[in-house]
């Protein structure tokens, strides 16, 4: 199953799921983070048997199949 990117990065889409993926990895195969991206953290979308839930983690949290991954622009 694949995982999915949003928002600020530059090529936002479906990707194939690799084992062990961390949040900085996908953005790494979306082409990385356009120049208004919230490098610090961003919001993780995860559907599992209790429901689906969102929670803003850091870049360092690993990724799973179907995850969702939101990038959100920064402010100045």
């Amino acid at each position: 199953r694949p995982f999915y990117i949003l928002g600020e990065v530059n090529q936002a889409g479906s990707y194939a799921y690799q084992n062990g993926m961390t949040v900085q990895q996908a953005v790494a195969i979306a082409n990385g983070y356009s120049a208004r991206a919230n490098q610090g953290r961003v919001l993780l979308t995860r559907t599992s048997a209790d429901g689906t839930r969102s929670h803003e983690v850091p870049v360092t949290t690993q990724i799973y199949p179907g995850d969702v991954i939101y990038v959100r622009e920064r402010w100045f």
